[in-house]
C-alpha cells in the first residue's frame, strides 16, 4: 500500500515487489510501457540519501527517477521557513545522481510553492520562485530533463498538511507563469539549437 514505510508495509518487500510487477508489465505490454521511479524529495523514514539507495531497484529495472519536492511553507507546523526550489530539491538531485546510471534521465515528478501568507514569512513572490527554479534546472541540475508543475487543490490531511492547499494559478499569474516558462524554454532552445532537445511546446 502507497510506499515502502508505509504502516503494516516491510521496505525489504518493495524491490521484489517493483520487480514483480515490472515483470508482469513487460510479459504483457513489451516496450509499451517505460517504468518510473518517483521518489520524494525526503524519505518517509529520513534522509533519501540513504534510502534511495536501499530502495532503488537497479538501473536495469528502471527508465526514468522522478523526484517531488514544494515549498510547502504554511501547509504544516512543521513547514513555517519559505524554501527555495534549490534547497528543497538539491540534496534530493545529488542521492540520485550518485547512484543511477549517467543515462537513464532525471524529472522534476512534481513541483510548485506555497501561495500561502500564514506565517507571514510564507508570503513570497510564487513567480520569483519559479523562475529562480528554472534557472537551477538550466544552469545546476543539468540531468533534469522533464518539469511537471502540480496544478490541484488538496483537502486538509491530503498531504500532511493542517490547512488546505490551492496549488493553482490565477488572473495575472498565469500570465507571468508563462514568460517565466517561456523565457527558460527560449534559453534551452538556444543551447541546444544544434541537439534533440529543441523545445517546441508554449505555454500561452
Amino acid at each position: 500500500t502507497w510506499q515502502a514505510y508505509y504502516k503494516g508495509n516491510d521496505p525489504n518487500d518493495f524491490v521484489p515487489a517493483w520487480l514483480h510487477v515490472r515483470s508482469v508489465l513487460i510479459q504483457t505490454a513489451g516496450d509499451l510501457v517505460a517504468f518510473d521511479f518517483s521518489v520524494n524529495r525526503r524519505s518517509a523514514s529520513g534522509v533519501l540519501a540513504t534510502d534511495f539507495d536501499r530502495l532503488y531497484p537497479g538501473n536495469s529495472n528502471v527508465d526514468r527517477v522522478t523526484i517531488d519536492s514544494y515549498n510547502r511553507c504554511g501547509t504544516a507546523k512543521n513547514y513555517q521557513t519559505p524554501q527555495p526550489f534549490a534547497d528543497g530539491f538539491g540534496p534530493a538531485y545529488d542521492a540520485v545522481v550518485a547512484v543511477i546510471d549517467p543515462n537513464i534521465p532525471i524529472g522534476i515528478g512534481e513541483t510548485n510553492t506555497s501561495a500561502l501568507t500564514e506565517p507571514s514569512q510564507c508570503a513570497i513572490d510564487r513567480i520569483a520562485w519559479f523562475a529562480d527554479m528554472f534557472h537551477e534546472v538550466e544552469d545546476r541540475f543539468i540531468r533534469v530533463d522533464q518539469v511537471t508543475i502540480f496544478l490541484e487543490s488538496v483537502k486538509i490531511g491530503g498531504a500532511s498538511n493542517d490547512v488546505p492547499i490551492d496549488w493553482n494559478l490565477y488572473g495575472d499569474d498565469v500570465h507571468a507563469f508563462c514568460e517565466v516558462s517561456n523565457a527558460f524554454r527560449g534559453e534551452l532552445n538556444a543551447t541546444y539549437k544544434d541537439s534533440n532537445k529543441h523545445i517546441l511546446v508554449s505555454c500561452g
